[in-house]
């Protein structure tokens, strides 16, 4: 079934646990309304120096096609990128915007508090557990979450009569060390008797630490966590925590939204509160695994993760030769079976993504940027006609197209789909190539940092087949500036030697007659002496232009002299180059009548017409046409 009705999703890391969640609870609930997903997914900060490429991410989606759109903006690192593509739907979208993050001061907003159920915890270490020196370990990763845990931790002990000196509170980064460092600073006047972390993964590092040095959880000091890991339910002993309704806040998100298409507005965000799962690190009852199995299903994990490393290094050894277009995609439809549980998989491209930049277009052209302003800039792209390169639907490769975007596939694919999709922005640096679409099977999201290392494989292919392209360009001109004369665009004395000798090849072969010209341009000493050398040049590159137009494309024609050129052409008789020489005398004659110079473009010529064994008779037959050359100029 076809939905014409589309949400929008803008977020960050959706191979994170928390994007994962929230993005199936916004798939499910959006299909219960009838609705259309599209995430425009970013990794901002995961890669150094590639947030302009990330920017792009605006360009892929189509938002005034949008019913409606949700902004999960905390799950941006990179503020500038947050702030970007938040003036941008503040500035030119029409739709209703819905905003997922901790601003309790926006309506439009669906909040998830996961900071006063921290203060719960704290109250059942004092009131439960008897805790009488409680201390906090903090993440200085994440500093204004961080902030704000510390400001609840202390309230909370306030609130309930417990002192907090200097060495109750300590924020670090991650690492075993630094669990060293936190325990020794708590430690420094009195041995804690609990300790609250910032999150389950310090938690489970200071748990590990406290073991080593021979301290018993709970037995001699309680611990917990915070956003429930998979895993803290898993160890021995479970870790008491802080769960995130993370699903349930995409549900949530969908119906409000839903709400504010209709019309309904409201004046308070809705507010999603996390709960306390009490485990056994903190001295409760003893609570048994809900998976006695887990290790080997971490087991079987690890054996795949170990796989995937391994096709990480595969495909990019794989793809590292790719050249071509046509090529990459050949050998990237055989990766998609790379990407567990894809039922769809669409590259799209930009009409002009492999654009040289300005600067090799400026050195690949014979032409001067006053000459021809029409050079695309380097950073632009027709965000308007798309290239479908690749595509991939239910185990069959679809054929390439292209198609005028009013949305992010063809209407083809989108009237015959039911898929909820994943977008991910393709570039290097600045530049933009297009965009990934990605689609699970049955809208159950698979999407791990797998895909993403799989998805930064294909970004820098696409670098390499435009710098391939680039350098083609690059030789091609040197090959030019070798065997071209600048002026005129003809070969030189080098490159018509060179032509020549492929020519003459070709002859030997087949037994053709050769026919040579040679043609001196008349009075361009006295042109250049009454009116200028650049009038000189033009008269040069006319008679260039004269030679051209009364050729085929089997003749080669060289400036080898200021004023001289050479022709050589295979498979000639004399009415054929009776035919070339009247050809070239209209084609003067009739500009020099169209256009009033003050002086008149003429030229002289010889011919020779014969059949050679060799190259030495190629060169006899050049020179029997400079002779009678010299001679009609000395008679003339």
């Amino acid at each position: 079934m076809y939905h014409t009705r589309k949400i929008g999703v803008f977020l960050s890391h959706i191979f994170g646990d928390y994007q994962q969640k929230l993005c199936q609870g916004i798939f499910d609930e959006a299909l219960e309304f009838g609705y259309r997903v599209e995430v425009f997914a970013s990794t901002d900060g995961e890669t150094p120096g590639t947030l302009p490429g990330e920017e792009s991410i605006l360009q892929v989606a189509a938002c005034q096609e949008f019913d409606g759109i949700i902004y999960a903006n905390a799950t941006y690192p990179d503020a500038r990128l947050e702030e970007k593509i938040r003036r941008y739907l503040e500035h030119h979208v029409s739709c209703p915007v819905l905003y997922i993050n901790q601003n309790s001061q926006l309506v439009n907003n669906v909040l998830l508090d996961n900071h006063s159920p921290f203060e719960e915890l704290a109250e059942h270490f004092i009131k439960v557990h008897k805790s009488h020196r409680l201390c906090f370990l903090g993440c200085q990763n994440e500093p204004a979450s961080n902030a704000e845990r510390i400001r609840i931790f202390e309230h909370a002990l306030e609130k309930n009569g417990v002192s907090c000196d200097e060495h109750c509170i300590f924020s670090t980064e991650y690492g075993m060390e630094h669990m060293h460092e936190a325990w020794n600073y708590f430690c420094e006047k009195e041995q804690p008797d609990a300790i609250m972390c910032y999150n389950d993964h310090m938690a489970l590092d200071l748990m590990y630490v406290l073991q080593e040095k021979g301290i018993h959880i709970p037995q001699d000091i309680a611990i917990s966590g915070c956003d429930s890991l998979s895993i803290s339910e898993h160890i021995t002993p479970t870790l008491t925590t802080i769960t995130f309704p993370t699903y349930e806040v995409g549900q949530e998100a969908v119906r409000r939204l839903i709400r504010l298409i209709d019309g309904n507005s409201e004046q308070t965000p809705s507010i999603i509160k996390a709960t306390t799962r009490i485990g056994c690190s903190c001295g409760c009852h003893y609570r048994e695994s809900p998976n006695p199995y887990y290790a080997i299903h971490q087991m079987h994990e690890i054996s795949k993760k170990e796989r995937r490393i391994y096709e990480d290094m595969h495909m990019p050894a794989a793809l590292n030769d790719i050249t071509t277009p046509d090529e990459g995609m050949d050998m990237l439809a055989q990766y998609i079976s790379y990407i567990p549980h894809c039922s769809e998989l669409y590259l799209c491209l930009y009409e002009n993504w492999d654009n040289a930049p300005k600067h090799i277009q400026l050195l690949t052209s014979i032409q001067t940027l006053e000459e021809d302003d029409s050079f695309e800039d380097d950073e632009f792209y027709d965000e308007n006609t798309i290239f479908l390169m690749l595509g991939y639907r239910n185990g069959k490769r679809l054929q390439p197209c292209s198609f005028v975007r009013k949305d992010i596939l063809p209407d083809f694919i989108l009237k015959k789909t039911n898929s909820h999709y994943i977008c991910a922005p393709l570039y290097f640096e600045e530049k933009a190539y297009g965009y990934l679409v990605l689609a699970f099977e049955e809208n159950q999201l698979h999407y791990d940092f797998h895909v993403t290392s799989w998805i930064h494989t294909v970004c820098r292919m696409l670098k390499r087949i435009a710098d391939h392209k680039h350098m083609t360009l690059l030789i091609n001109r040197l090959e030019d500036i070798y065997i071209r004369d600048e002026l005129t665009g003809l070969y030189n004395q080098r490159g018509f030697h060179s032509m020549s000798n492929i020519l003459l090849a070709d002859a030997l072969e087949t037994g053709t007659k050769l026919f040579a010209a040679s043609f001196d341009i008349n009075g361009l000493n006295q042109i250049n002496q009454d009116f200028g050398h650049s009038e000189g040049n033009f008269a040069i590159q006319v008679v260039a232009g004269a030679l051209k137009a009364s050729a085929d494309d089997s003749i080669i024609i060289a400036r080898t002299g200021g004023d001289e050129f050479c022709v050589l052409a295979a498979g000639y008789e004399q009415t054929d180059v009776n035919a070339y020489m009247e050809h070239i005398q209209t084609y003067l004659d009739n500009y020099n009548r169209l256009h009033k110079k003050p002086y008149a473009v003429s030229v002289s010529h010889g011919c020779a017409l014969s059949t050679v064994s060799n190259a030495r008779e190629l060169d006899t037959l050049i020179r029997n046409a400079e002779q009678t050359l010299t001679r009609k100029v000395r008679q003339d």
